[in-house]
């Protein structure tokens, strides 16, 4: 998993963006953890745990670099994300 610093705005959006469709997280719990797993737009089934810093990504970072690079379909100006590298 990829520690993804976001604000929750940012990560509702990206994952919003990041997921085509949702499925059971069967196996996937963790405790009192917010998971979500699902199909990504590239095609890939992969799995976001909610945290206070953002969320942990399974797939491949670039993914969420690539979303995060996009203009908002919404004309909201992008806001700049907190390091937490």
């Amino acid at each position: 998993m990829t520690r993804i610093g976001a604000t929750p705005s940012e990560t509702s959006c990206l994952i919003s963006n990041l997921f085509t469709e949702i499925r059971p997280v069967c196996g996937h719990c963790e405790g009192d953890s917010v998971v979500l797993c699902g199909v990504t737009y590239e095609g890939q089934e992969e799995t976001v745990v909610l945290r206070d810093y953002g969320f942990d990504y399974s797939g491949d970072p670039e993914t969420v670099e690539n979303i995060r690079k996009r203009r908002c379909i919404y004309g909201n100006k992008k806001k700049l994300p907190a390091d937490f590298e």
